[in-house]
């Protein structure tokens, strides 16, 4: 028997996002402005990594916050009378967007909003 398998050619990697530089050679051609702009570039590139680290640090401490709430909430309510239905409800719809979607963060509703109230 011989092998009959076709092969695909594989489709060209996307276009990278950087900028490519060229190449120079060291002599006269580095001028101090370039030198400052790569200077600048970093320092921007710095405070916006500090920036995303800050953002997730605090979204995070939200988030628990928010849950916190949400429990303390659900578990007040659910020592009212008619107030187990609304916890029950809340439960049972959380299962079910789990369920439907197959992932877990679907079924924390109403995280953030807690957290700000």
């Amino acid at each position: 028997m011989t092998d009959q398998r076709r092969s695909f050619p594989l489709p060209p990697p996307p276009p990278s996002r950087r900028a490519v530089l060229n190449a120079v050679p060291a002599d006269d051609y580095l001028d101090p402005s370039q030198v400052e702009t790569v200077a600048e570039s970093t320092g921007q590139i710095l405070y916006r990594l500090l920036r995303r680290g800050i953002v997730r640090v605090f979204s995070g401490i939200e988030w628990l916050l928010g849950a916190t709430v949400l429990t303390i909430a659900l578990a007040v309510l659910a020592s009212l009378p008619v107030g187990q239905f609304l916890s029950l409800g809340y439960m049972l719809q959380a299962g079910a967007r789990v369920a439907r979607s197959g992932r877990f963060r679907d079924g924390f509703i109403g995280i953030r909003l807690a957290a700000r109230l």
